[in-house]
């Protein structure tokens, strides 16, 4: 269950990641963070199942941005998932797997 008010204190450490892969930026939403042998995260971990990457972008914005550049995130979010959600009340046609395995 998410809060809505947190007196949570965030920081953006570096470290070096548990396996080399491409993430999206957890503040921005656009930036990616590469296959590098250091990245930035947050800490504390906010979700135990994910690594909260941080773009060279955002750290360069640094903390006065931060605030900012999430809510934009967010309200991105919330708009994909009403998207996604009118989308759940369609009705749809789709191909089978065996479709996909014969397509020439």
């Amino acid at each position: 269950m998410v809060t809505t008010t947190t007196t949570e204190k965030y920081r953006v450490v570096l470290t070096v990641p548990p396996y080399l892969t491409r993430r999206d930026c957890r503040i921005c939403g656009y930036g990616v963070v590469g296959k590098d042998d250091v990245i930035a995260v947050i800490e504390p971990r906010v979700d135990m199942d994910a690594i909260y990457a941080v773009c060279h972008e955002c750290l360069e914005a640094g903390p006065e941005k931060i605030a900012e550049r999430l809510t934009e995130h967010a309200e991105n979010l919330e708009h994909r998932a009403g998207i996604l959600r009118l989308m759940a009340q369609g009705e749809w046609v789709m191909p089978t797997l065996a479709d996909l395995c014969s397509f020439d």
